[in-house]
């Protein structure tokens, strides 16, 4: 990328939804990838996002929908099981406003 494609790009905001053994991996990646911000995570045990989020100097999230309210794209890195019921909170939040 040239100079001035790189000052003119614009940053993403995103979010990792689960930072287990793999989100911790993801969340890592957006730390360091140009045009990105981590925004923050989130996991149902908050104990396992503060240690992520101190690691990669961003916010940990003890709510679901308020990371979801300063994202523009997120990592969804739960039990496969539940990656329908986060994506969906997560589209239903973007589409209605």
């Amino acid at each position: 990328m040239n100079e001035v494609a790189a000052s003119t790009q614009r940053i993403i905001k995103v979010g990792v939804v689960g930072v287990g053994s793999l989100g911790q991996w993801h969340a890592r990646l957006y730390a360091e990838m140009p045009g990105v911000e981590l925004v923050g995570v989130y996991d149902l045990n908050a104990q396992r996002a503060e240690e992520i989020s101190a690691r990669y100097h961003t916010k940990a999230f003890s709510d679901f929908n308020a990371l979801a309210e300063e994202i523009e794209a997120a990592s969804i890195v739960v039990p496969a099981d539940k990656h329908h019921n986060v994506a969906m909170a997560l589209m239903a939040r973007a589409f209605a406003g």
